[in-house]
C-alpha cells in the first residue's frame, strides 16, 4: 500500500513535470526535507545538489553549498562544478588518453592535454531524467542518464544513475550506478563546494578543521597529474591526521599559483586487507566507512563523509576569485569552499598500481557516499578531534 506522503511526493513531482513541460522544459529542482528541517535542492542538469539547508548550533538555518539561483550556469560552463555528478570519469586522464584491451582511446581533452572530469561535455553538463523515489529511510531523488558510445570519446554506451536519499537522522545518502555494453573506465564523483558557516557568510573555509582517515596521498606534477608515487602525509602539509585547522599550513601547499589544497588521499591505510582489495576494485567495502569529518568552530555545523571507494579529493577552492557570482548575488573569494570527492585516484587508467574500475558487460559499478550532517558545541568538537588516533589495522576511526 503507497503511503500519504509518498502519494504526495508522487502528486507533487507529477505537478513539477507538468510545469516543466508548460514552461519550455525549464527545469526546476527537487526538494528533498526530512523531519529536521534539513533541505536539499536537487537539479536535473548535472543532477546537481543546489541548495542544502541546515542549521547551525543555535538553530539559524543557513544555506552551506555554493551554486546557483537558475540552471543556465550549470549548462554552459559557468559553473566549476558546483553541486555537480562528475562522469564519465572524474579527476584527471594525463594526455587525454588511455589503452584498454589493446585499444588506445582518445578522449577530450578540456585542460590543457589533458582530459578532467569527463570532458567539455561530461556528465556535469548533461541533462539527466529525474524521479521521486522515496524510500523507506526518508524523501529521494533518482536521476539516470544514458552516454552513447563515443561520448567524448569514451567506449560503449553506458547507463548511470545517482540516487539521492535524505534520512531523518541528517544523512544524504549518495548511490551512484552504471552498467556498460562494452569495457570502458567508470569514475562517477560528487563536486559539491561546501561552507559550513554559509556559502554568502564572507568567512573562507580556512578556520574550518579537517580530519582525513589517509596515512597516504598520491602527489602530483606541474599539471596536477598523480606521479605514480604513494607517499605519507606524516610531517607534510598535506597530513590532516589528526585533525587541523584548513588554512593553518595552506599557503606552503607546493605547486603553481593560486595555490592551496587540490589532492587525492589514499584512504583506510596502506596495509592488511584494505591494500590488497584497493589494487583491482572500484570500491573497497561493502558498506560506507569514515573518510572524514570538518568542523566549523563558528556555526557548529559538521560534516562526515562516509564512502566505500579508496580515494578522496580534498579541493580547498583555490580558483575561486570573486568573479563568479552565485546565489543571492554572493561573489565567492578564493578558499571560500571545498570538495571533499570521494573517487578512484586520478589518472588511474594509466597507472596500473593505482586502483583500476573498468566497468564490463554484465558488471555493475557501484559507489555510495554518505554526508552526516551534525552540530556540536564548540569545546565537544575540540576534544572530538583531538581524540583520533590510528588503529592497529592501519584505518583511523573517527572519533566518537
Amino acid at each position: 500500500m503507497t503511503s500519504t506522503a509518498t502519494r504526495t511526493a508522487l502528486l507533487a513531482f507529477a505537478a513539477l513535470l507538468f510545469l516543466n513541460a508548460v514552461a519550455g522544459a525549464k527545469e526546476e529542482a527537487y526538494v528533498l526535507k526530512n523531519k529536521q528541517g534539513l533541505e536539499a535542492h536537487i537539479l536535473p542538469v548535472g543532477a546537481v545538489v543546489q541548495k542544502l539547508l541546515l542549521p547551525d548550533r543555535h538553530g539559524n538555518l543557513d544555506d552551506v553549498i555554493l551554486g546557483f539561483a537558475t540552471e543556465e550556469p550549470y549548462k554552459d560552463g559557468t559553473s566549476p562544478y558546483f553541486g555537480a555528478t562528475i562522469g564519465r570519469v572524474a579527476n584527471r586522464i594525463k594526455g587525454a588518453m588511455f589503452e584498454l584491451d589493446g585499444d588506445i582511446y582518445h578522449v577530450d581533452s578540456n585542460e590543457g592535454d589533458n582530459c578532467l572530469h569527463g570532458g567539455k561535455d561530461g556528465w556535469s553538463r548533461q541533462a539527466w531524467q529525474m524521479e521521486a523515489a522515496d524510500t523507506a529511510e526518508g524523501p529521494g531523488a533518482r536521476l539516470t542518464y544514458v552516454s552513447k558510445d563515443g561520448e567524448e570519446g569514451f567506449p560503449g554506451t553506458v547507463s548511470a544513475s545517482v540516487m539521492y536519499t535524505l534520512r531523518d537522522d541528517n544523512d544524504l545518502v549518495i548511490q551512484f550506478a552504471a552498467v556498460s555494453d562494452k569495457p570502458t573506465p567508470i569514475n562517477m564523483a560528487q563536486h559539491t563546494y561546501f561552507n559550513l558557516d554559509g556559502h554568502k557568510s564572507h568567512h573562507s573555509i580556512n578556520g574550518h578543521f579537517l580530519f582525513v582517515n589517509a596515512s597516504h596521498y598520491t602527489p602530483v606534477d606541474d599539471e596536477m597529474i598523480p606521479t605514480g608515487e604513494v607517499l605519507p602525509v606524516e610531517d607534510t602539509v598535506f597530513s590532516f591526521n589528526p585533525a587541523r585547522r584548513i588554512g593553518e599550513r595552506i599557503r606552503h601547499v607546493p605547486g603553481a599559483p593560486p595555490g592551496g589544497y587540490d589532492i587525492n588521499y589514499v584512504l583506510f591505510g596502506m596495509d592488511g586487507p584494505t591494500a590488497k582489495a584497493r589494487t583491482n576494485n572500484c570500491v573497497i567495502f561493502d558498506k560506507p566507512q569514515p573518510a572524514a569529518s570538518i568542523w566549523s568552530p563558528k556555526s557548529g555545523r559538521t560534516l562526515d563523509v562516509l564512502t566505500n571507494s579508496p580515494g578522496l579529493q580534498f579541493y580547498s577552492g583555490n580558483f575561486l576569485n570573486g568573479s563568479i557570482v552565485g546565489k543571492d548575488g554572493y561573489p565567492y573569494p578564493q578558499h571560500g569552499g571545498f570538495a571533499l570527492e570521494t573517487q578512484v585516484f586520478p589518472n588511474s587508467i594509466n597507472e596500473p598500481a593505482f586502483p583500476q574500475c573498468i566497468l564490463r558487460p554484465a558488471q555493475q559499478y557501484r559507489h555510495t557516499v554518505i554526508w552526516r550532517f551534525s552540530t556540536k558545541p564548540r569545546e565537544y568538537m575540540r576534544r572530538r578531534f583531538k581524540r583520533a588516533a590510528m588503529t592497529k589495522r592501519g584505518r583511523k576511526e573517527l572519533p566518537s
